[in-house]
Formats: structure tokens, sequence, C-alpha cells
């Protein structure tokens, strides 16, 4: 089968377009695609090319670390854990942790070598801070009293006999209160 007859059985197809087919690319397309469509192909593939790498410097490579999403989020600053040593000093020592009560109060039993049966379960902070509601808006105004409460497992009680009661506790409470740039007024230790 020959071109034409081919064309024919497509059905009505200008002539024109017919010999145009046959004719050689001219030397003004080949132009049209060197002065402007190579550039702009070129320009492209750079400009994705640039991207990628850029959003790959944006993103640390993924490391075998255990922290969560949540660790991440938090603040992380030096923060003074304190324990009592063997002369029943309080000192402190500075370390470079999450602003998470939970971290902060695992470096506090590893300072003062009390053990994994010893936990926190809660720290809540109150303060006399005043919460208001309208039809489209609710606002929060913070109080200028602050109280922390902090409920610990009672075994806890268990160290007693071996570190002092009054400066084990005192030295919990400066860990817990000192971190946060909040001036307590009252603070409270719980155990459950």
């Amino acid at each position: 089968m020959k071109k034409e007859q081919f064309y024919e059985l497509l059905g009505d197809i200008d002539e024109k377009n017919i010999k145009a087919a046959k004719q050689p690319i001219s030397k003004k397309n080949h132009i049209i695609w060197i002065k402007f469509i190579v550039p702009f192909a070129v320009c492209f593939v750079l400009i994705l090319g640039i991207g990628l790498r850029l959003n790959g410097k944006n993103n640390p490579p993924p490391t075998e670390s255990s922290a969560s999403a949540a660790d991440i989020a938090l603040e992380h600053k030096n923060i003074n854990i304190y324990y009592v040593n063997n002369n029943e000093e309080l000192l402190a020592v500075s370390e470079y942790l999450p602003c998470s009560p939970e971290e902060i109060f695992k470096e506090w039993k590893n300072a003062n070598n009390i053990g994994n049966e010893v936990e926190l379960i809660k720290v809540e902070i109150k303060n006399n801070g005043t919460e208001s509601k309208d039809s489209s808006t609710a606002s929060y105004t913070v109080g200028d009293s602050f109280i922390m409460n902090v409920i610990v497992t009672e075994n806890l009680k268990n160290y007693f006999s071996e570190i002092s009661e009054d400066k084990l506790l005192e030295s919990l409470e400066l860990t817990l209160t000192e971190y946060n740039n909040i001036q307590f007024d009252e603070y409270y230790i719980h155990f459950e």
C-alpha cells in the first residue's frame, strides 16, 4: 500500500499536509529548536536539579536514634540536674536535654543513683489564669501565681534511708522547677 492510498483510507486529508510531511525539516524550524526550546529545556533541568539538591540539604540523613517526633519538637537546652553526694551536699551537673519532665526525671534518677522502679507519674502546673470565650474566639490570660504538683511512685521512699529525705526531695524540686523559667509560688510532691 502506497502513502497516498493509506491517506485516502484515513479520510479527507488536505494535500498541503501530505506535501509538508514529505518535505525535510527546514533550516527555519531547526533554528527555532536550537534558539528557544533547547535552552529552555536546559534551564528547566538545571532548576530541577538545584531544587532537588537544596531539598536534600535541608533534610538531614536518617539516623538510628530512638528520638521520637515529640522529642525533636521539644526545646533542648542545658539543664541543671541536682543530686546529693556522699557527704549529703547538694550539687548540680549541667546536661543538654529536651525540656521534658520525663527526660529530666530520668537524668535526676541517674545522678542520685535511684533505680528504674521509681517512676515519674505526672507533673502538673497550675496557675490562676483566666479563660474567656465568645461566639467566635477563645482566649486565655496567664496568671501570676504558679503551683507545681509532682506525682512519683511510692517506692522513692525506699531511698530515704540511703539519702537524706529532705536533700533528695530538694534536689528533685530544684531540678524540676528551674529549667522552665517559671517562679513557682508552691511546689508539692505526691506519692502513689
